[in-house]
């Protein structure tokens, strides 16, 4: 249980060093009692609400494995899926000693998270995580992709956490974004990284998926959502709309714009115009704003306050392509 966690990351640490392996002063760098104390109750909250039987951890950066020990001291019920590129030594080692305290309860996918999670969720390995924990690549871009790709493994409704928040910047701003996108549900404060929860020296930012994405394909805009809707709306004439050259901001992902502020549909095959571009803005209730690239096949998409027709991005983008931002309502 929690209470006996401290004693257990002593055992670990001290097996690390017996196998030559280095190991920060006072435990592993970036650790507090307060943090894995906290990640294990937050377990154990997570476990409680959702009926005590079972509990699926999914987690980027297991690391020494201090959080895989902390998630599984929560109770015989918690399994954990770690993802980690596996590089020093100590992670296979640490690995092993996990595996053996907990057996059965742990399994590392080793990799790089960005290929290894959509490839666990094509074969099962990762799927129905319960509670998700973001910590591995300390990035603005992989953050957000490692958000983003655990929205296919979660469950609905299930917890996401992302450490080094808010403190990071980094961790913050791909936080805010992931608000902003709708990838996850946030209060209205924690969407602007105003608010967070101590888990000592870091603190952590909390989301909720809204469900399953593939479930909800039909909501999302996804590829063939945009084809369709694209397709479907009434042909306008865009000469007469403002345009101006460049685009509004940076997006990543697809989008649910129907509670996001901003976002992309991919390059995919299909061939877009800008005209599509238009009329999919059209069909989507928060779209406000496109900025479409001919050469990069892509539009994106911005609500009222995310795009500033006299402030857009002139510079290179996506290999030097222009873009050509309209304001479509």
């Amino acid at each position: 249980m929690c209470d006996a966690l401290p004693q257990l990351l002593l055992t670990l640490h001290g097996h690390l060093r017996a196998a030559g392996l280095h190991d920060h002063k006072n435990g592993v760098k970036g650790s507090s009692t307060a943090e894995v104390g906290f990640l294990c109750l937050s377990a154990r909250s997570v476990l409680r609400v959702r009926g005590g039987t079972a509990l699926h951890v999914c987690q980027t950066g297991f690391n020494r494995g201090q959080s895989a020990a902390s998630f599984l001291s929560a109770g015989a019920a918690v399994r954990v899926t770690s993802f980690d590129l596996g590089k020093p030594a100590y992670v296979r080692t640490a690995a092993a000693f996990i595996d053996a305290r907990f057996p059965g309860r742990h399994r590392l996918i080793v990799g790089r998270p960005s290929s290894t999670i959509p490839a666990a969720r094509k074969d099962g390995r990762a799927a129905a995580c319960e509670l998700v924990y973001v910590d591995g690549g300390h990035d603005y871009t992989v953050t957000l992709q490692e958000v983003y790709q655990f929205a296919f493994v979660a469950t609905p409704h299930a917890e996401m956490l992302i450490d080094h928040c808010p403190h990071q910047e980094v961790a913050r701003l791909a936080y805010r974004s992931a608000c902003q996108q709708a990838i996850i549900r946030c209060s209205p404060s924690d969407a602007h990284g105003n608010s967070y929860h101590s888990n000592g020296a870091n603190g952590v930012c909390r989301g909720v998926y809204p469900g399953n994405a593939t479930a909800e394909a039909g909501t999302a805009v996804t590829a063939g959502a945009f084809e369709d809707v694209a397709h479907h709306a009434s042909v306008r004439d865009i000469r007469g709309l403002p345009q101006a050259p460049g685009f509004c901001r940076a997006t990543l992902f697809y989008s649910d714009c129907t509670q996001g502020e901003f976002g992309s549909y991919g390059s995919g095959r299909a061939k877009r115009s800008l005209r599509m571009c238009v009329n999919a803005c059209t069909g989507c209730a928060n779209c406000r704003y496109v900025s479409y690239s001919r050469a990069n096949n892509l539009c994106a998409w911005f609500s009222e306050t995310q795009c500033n027709m006299s402030a857009l991005v002139m510079t290179t983008y996506g290999g030097g392509m222009r873009y050509t931002t309209v304001k479509v309502r």
